[in-house]
């Protein structure tokens, strides 16, 4: 098993973000498009133990995954292009889910979201 991620530095949305993409490598719907991430952050959002405002917006989760991007667990990748001609980024994990999951297992405000992950 991969080292689990070191999470501690992250924000609640980046966790969130990276809880989300595991979510999809479990279902098999990865590669999996940054719009498509907010509706797993939503429905993973309602098992987090914190005070949430409101759901992550597009924004927030673009900011989340250029962050992300850079860690080595993350993985972006360009397929196709769009209407316009440019490449459309869609994200996988770069480790094992199972890997991810055990880091949020004792996570404060995710670990009961970890149960869950991988629903469909």
């Amino acid at each position: 098993m991969d080292e689990p991620p070191a999470l501690d530095s992250h924000s609640l949305t980046e966790k969130l973000v990276l809880l989300a993409i595991a979510d999809a490598v479990l279902c098999e719907e990865t590669p999996v498009a940054s719009v498509d991430i907010r509706p797993r952050c939503e429905k993973l959002l309602e098992h987090v133990d914190a005070a949430v405002v409101s759901p992550p917006g597009e924004s927030d989760i673009m900011r989340a995954l250029s962050v992300l991007g850079a860690e080595p667990y993350v993985d972006e990748v360009r397929s196709g292009t769009s209407p316009t001609g440019k490449g459309r980024p869609q994200y996988g994990l770069d480790t094992d889910p199972d890997t991810v999951l055990a880091a949020f297992e004792e996570d404060d405000q995710l670990g009961v979201a970890v149960e869950f992950v991988g629903e469909h």
